[in-house]
Order: structure tokens, then C-alpha cells, then sequence
């Protein structure tokens, strides 16, 4: 197994169980120099609300949605509600 394997499954499982420390002290992982794209299917409605809450904050769109995915990683109560809101609404 790649170092880099091994430090995304030590990183996933750190995420499970949880962070030592409040949900204020997410840090994000440096950017990796190997990306993977991830598709969604949003409604119109999702997509502009992303991309303009991205452009007001100036952010990057990808930004955004890895910081989302860190913070569901990093905060087991935020992880909770996203599940609970996605078996409710199955877009």
C-alpha cells in the first residue's frame, strides 16, 4: 500500500472516531496534487445556491465542497445531521 493510502485510510479512520478537540479547530488537508472528480446531479435551484455562495464568499466552487466533505469528516454531530437529511430527502 502507498504512503498515501495509508495516510488517507489513517485520516478516514480519525474521522470516524471523531474529533479530540471542538469542531471549530477543522484544519483542511494541504490541496492534493492528484485530484479525483466526484459528480452530482443537483437541481437548479442547489447548483446556483452553491455557486453563488461560493462567489459571494470568493471561493473556489471545489473549495467549497471539500471543506463541506472535511467538516462532515471532522464533526460527528454535522455528520449526523447530513445523514439524517439525506434518508429524509431523497433527491
Amino acid at each position: 500500500m502507498s504512503t498515501r493510502a495509508s495516510q488517507s485510510q489513517a485520516r478516514f479512520r480519525a474521522a470516524l472516531r471523531g474529533p479530540s478537540s471542538s469542531a471549530s479547530s477543522i484544519t483542511m488537508p494541504p490541496p492534493a496534487p492528484e485530484r479525483t472528480r466526484f459528480i452530482a446531479t443537483l437541481s437548479a435551484d442547489q447548483h446556483r445556491y452553491l455557486r453563488l455562495l461560493a462567489l459571494d464568499h470568493r471561493l473556489d466552487g471545489s473549495a467549497l465542497i471539500r471543506a463541506m466533505i472535511a467538516t462532515v469528516e471532522a464533526d460527528p454531530a454535522v455528520r449526523a445531521r447530513v445523514l439524517e437529511a439525506a434518508r429524509l430527502h431523497s433527491w
